[in-house]
């Protein structure tokens, strides 16, 4: 697992989700495993680049960047575009939600982008399976419930295979 982009509370992003990055499993007989990540990372490097912001959307850290982006789905565009970009194989996409740090406790509800964006936990799990489906390079997903949403989790493990 590589990661990619970091957003959330923790980099002022407006993105909601703390991480998003790539798994990546080399074909057999691939003895360079080292050369694709790099093409991946120049893709995504690229990617980025070219976005509105320019070479400005680009804030490197610790091997990845700062999501930049305005939404979720903004940041999988660029994820899916490099993977697509590059050929390679056997690449699919993982985020880490940590769905606590959107999780109002005196509300019950999460609250993700914009203002029609809160949602209950059983809103929160129909968000995640459109989710899934509308984006199938997704092949994990950590941390998408609050630690103290019982619910939600309950919900979720019986909602997706993803989890």
């Amino acid at each position: 697992m590589i990661t990619c982009l970091r957003g959330g509370k923790t980099y002022n992003s407006k993105v909601k989700f703390a991480r998003f990055g790539l798994i990546y499993q080399p074909q057999v007989g691939v003895n360079d495993v080292t050369k694709d990540i790099n093409v991946l990372y120049r893709a995504i490097r690229k990617q980025l680049a070219s976005g509105k912001q320019g070479e400005a959307g680009l804030k490197p850290i610790s091997g990845s960047f700062i999501c930049t982006m305005d939404t979720i789905n903004d940041a999988l565009k660029v994820l899916e575009e490099s993977i697509k970009v590059t050929k390679l194989e056997n690449v699919k996409i993982f985020i880490c939600c940590n769905a606590t740090d959107v999780y109002n406790e005196t509300t019950g509800k999460y609250e993700m982008e914009g203002a029609k964006g809160q949602y209950e936990s059983s809103q929160m799990v129909d968000y995640y399976v459109k989710f899934l489906n509308d984006h199938p390079l997704i092949a994990y997903l950590e941390d998408p419930m609050a630690n103290i949403d019982l619910t939600g989790w309950n919900l979720i493990t019986v909602s997706s295979k993803y989890i």
